[in-house]
């Protein structure tokens, strides 16, 4: 049988739409239980979630969604321009219509995120492509992800000089 028309697909789509909610929604439950004072509640809930990734990861594979991450930006920045261009707008009326000011205002908020999401996720993807993710033409700040060492230059160092971590930890600000 041809998988594109299969039921084995859908299921697996499915399958990925509910564990992604799970996992949101168990992560919010870890959130809630350091509230209240239960972080070992939260390390439970917070281990599942990981483990519902790791299964999406997997049917992302079964699917054929690994890519490289030029593809993965563009196809992400994709995304974000549906969302900001269509669906959010859409939304944002139909509450608007029914009286849900404030959920109408929620998603008009989300069309400005998605947008500037896009607009990022084009840039890293240029980049990329330009093979000037670590380099730039002027003076920049770049900082470690790792231990926010901030350093001065037109690149970031090949190793961070405080934790080691390599040049992939930096971030143009």
């Amino acid at each position: 049988m041809d998988f594109q028309e299969s039921k084995t697909k859908e299921a697996l789509f499915s399958t990925l739409s509910d564990i992604a909610v799970t996992a949101i929604y168990w992560n919010y439950c870890a959130e809630q239980a350091k509230k209240e004072g239960y972080p070992q509640i939260a390390a439970i809930f917070e281990t599942s979630a990981s483990h519902q990734l790791a299964h999406a990861e997997r049917i992302f594979s079964f699917l054929g969604k690994v890519s490289s991450t030029k593809e993965n930006l563009c196809h992400a920045a994709a995304q974000c321009q549906e969302k900001w261009a269509q669906a959010y707008p859409s939304l944002a009326e139909t509450a608007r219509e029914e009286g849900f000011l404030g959920i109408a205002a929620f998603y008009r908020r989300m069309t400005d995120v998605k947008l500037a999401q896009e607009n990022l996720f084009r840039t890293m993807a240029a980049r990329i492509e330009g093979r000037t993710l670590y380099k730039d033409q002027t003076d920049t700040i770049w900082n470690c992800l790792r231990c926010g060492h901030v350093h001065h230059g037109a690149e970031p160092p090949l190793v961070c000089p405080l934790c080691h971590y390599e040049r992939g930890y930096f971030i143009r600000q």
